[in-house]
């Protein structure tokens, strides 16, 4: 870690002097995870095999709402060289700071703890989420963009703000998710993967990977992406009044998505040629609104039409009065 605060429950001292590697949470799940699993009544989804980290283990199993939530089991187990009397408040500490932080950023929640001598165990239920680059993943359209952006920004400002990791340097991977409202429209949002964090390192140490190169390298696919998306097919049953407005609709988006491309790029050539701070980064962010769009007619050429029909009234109205 970068920076490490030691009132932090998941940051007791004596545990990151130590820095195991491993081995002890390779050897616990070969001798122990088929047996774990069948006390907790947990199935192993197919082709799903254990994510091995210095500190613990995480593995994905079956869930009933498997189209909203992946359920994965954290496993914590104690290196035989320490005490459980120190082990056991600071695993359990780890694990409830993970639940603390996941239901504030809205993305999981923890609905099981199992804490013995040897080894502590949570059952996270975490939002489904999607890589940005997956042809699957639920792009939003490009009017929500600006709303995705600050809640991004807000997430990679709490996380560091919690996780005293200021050069994100556990942070693996990132998801959008797409969380449905009651009565409201979906709410997207962009999520950091903590679990790395909570259970140390997995091999070599990772490249701190900086918010401003994480914010930038967001900025530039979901430009990348609105732009090799396109826009929405044809209605091929629009006919009449109906297909002009299908027309119509999809004009306005392309026009929004160009609007939007234009932004993100500018906003990202910024950020590279000016190699602003974290902060500066946070308000252009927090300033974005997506771009304006391009009207579907000039404004000169309307003017234009309307100054004639004007004149052909005028006109008409000479001839009749005469």
């Amino acid at each position: 870690m970068s920076q490490v605060n030691t009132h932090l429950p998941f940051m007791l001292s004596y545990y990151q002097s130590q820095r195991p590697d491993g081995t002890h949470v390779q050897r616990y799940i070969g001798d122990k995870s088929e047996k774990l699993l069948k006390l907790l009544g947990e199935k192993t989804l197919k082709d799903q095999t254990w994510s091995i980290h210095s500190h613990g283990a995480w593995l994905k199993v079956e869930s009933d709402n498997k189209e909203l939530f992946e359920r994965v089991v954290i496993v914590l187990p104690r290196p035989e060289q320490h005490s459980p009397k120190l082990f056991k408040p600071w695993a359990e500490g780890r694990l409830k700071h993970l639940a603390r932080y996941v239901e504030r950023t809205n993305s999981g929640r923890i609905v099981r703890f199992v804490v013995q001598k040897q080894v502590v165990i949570a059952i996270l239920m975490a939002r489904k989420g999607y890589d940005l680059q997956d042809p699957q993943c639920p792009l939003p359209e490009a009017s929500k963009i600006p709303a995705l952006l600050k809640l991004f920004d807000r997430e990679i400002n709490m996380y560091i703000s919690w996780m005293s990791d200021e050069e994100l340097s556990f942070i693996q991977a990132l998801k959008l998710h797409k969380i449905p409202q009651a009565h409201n429209p979906a709410i997207y949002k962009l999520s950091l993967d903590i679990l790395p964090t909570v259970l140390g390192l997995k091999g070599k140490n990772p490249i701190p990977l900086h918010p401003v190169t994480l914010m930038r390298g967001v900025i530039g696919e979901i430009a990348e992406q609105l732009d090799s998306r396109g826009i929405d097919p044809p209605d091929p049953d629009a006919r009449g009044w109906r297909k002009l407005y299908d027309r119509y609709k999809r004009s306005l988006q392309r026009r929004r998505n160009e609007a939007c491309i234009r932004e993100l790029d500018s906003l990202a050539a910024r950020i590279d040629l000016t190699q602003p701070g974290y902060p500066q980064v946070s308000s252009w962010v927090n300033e974005f609104d997506g771009g304006k769009v391009e009207p579907l007619v000039p404004f000169r050429l309307v003017l234009a039409f309307v100054c004639l029909l004007i004149a052909l009234w005028l006109l008409w109205f000479q001839q009749m009065g005469s």
